[in-house]
């Protein structure tokens, strides 16, 4: 997941509940994740510590058990499948007794609660819950001047070793011949840099998505925004600055020899 990631676990119950014979509904652990677009979330459903360690669960019941994940937002419950788009992915090891899930290309239309059950012989469900929050790309911005050189580097490093990077201006796919890219110049895994000799502020100024994408699907984006001064523009800046300074310096001195003043009059 271009997945930035925050997960945080609580543990809220481990323990069983008897009433006429039947198991309450337990939740066994609820996780906080926040999620980027274009993201991959991935979420594990454990429970192989309640089970391995529990005198009252049948462990051959378990194994006959069946995982189930649905997506719960606005009071509204929707089963999760494997689907042949490969949104949702999930591999049940009931062995080990955990289910892995993972949520593709990731949008704000998927912020809401994730929930994994499994039911044991029919028996209420025992729970984990994901509660995820949308965030928006974050916006690196960077600034150049017009006439001189920039480099523009993206980098993928957690787990992008397939796929490939291409680059957007402005929600345009990039044109290489204006905006030479340099692939992988950290030698780290799959890492992309636009490398422009003299900045043109009508050409190069704008927003640069830089796309990590591979054949399952799976995307995640890095934005820049490229703000171009000109050589006119700085030299006002720093003019202005300047004379800031002087006007500060000249109220500074004005209000010290005032003081001096003040205390000459006093002692004469």
């Amino acid at each position: 997941m271009f997945l930035k990631d925050f997960c945080k676990g609580v543990i809220l119950s481990s323990m069983f509940f008897t009433i006429f014979g039947r198991m309450e509904e337990t939740l066994i652990l609820e996780k906080e994740i926040e999620f980027f677009e274009n993201d991959t979330i991935t979420m594990k459903c454990d429970f192989s510590e309640i089970f391995q360690n529990s005198d009252e669960i049948d462990v051959v019941k378990v194994f006959a058990a069946n995982f189930e994940w649905f997506f719960i937002k606005n009071g509204s419950v929707t089963p999760l499948l494997n689907n042949s788009n490969d949104k949702f992915v999930e591999n049940s090891n009931l062995r080990n007794f955990y289910s892995i899930s993972q949520i593709k290309n990731v949008n704000e239309s998927d912020e809401g609660t994730y929930e994994c059950r499994i039911n044991i012989d029919d028996q209420s469900p025992y729970k984990i819950k994901y509660n995820t929050k949308f965030q928006k790309n974050k916006v690196t911005n960077i600034t150049g001047i017009q006439g001189k050189p920039i480099q523009i580097l993206c980098d993928f490093k957690k787990n992008k070793n397939e796929g490939q990077i291409f680059w957007e201006l402005n929600e345009k796919i990039l044109n290489i011949d204006e905006h030479p890219v340099d692939p992988n110049p950290t030698g780290r895994f799959l890492s992309s840099a636009i490398n422009i000799k003299n900045l043109d502020k009508a050409k190069h100024e704008g927003e640069y998505n830089c796309i990590w994408k591979n054949s399952k699907g799976e995307k995640q984006t890095k934005i820049y925004f490229l703000k171009i001064n000109l050589d006119n523009e700085l030299d006002s800046n720093s003019s202005n600055k300047i004379s800031a300074s002087i006007k500060r310096i000249s109220v500074t001195n004005a209000v010290i020899l005032a003081v001096i003043l003040i205390i000459f009059n006093n002692v004469m």
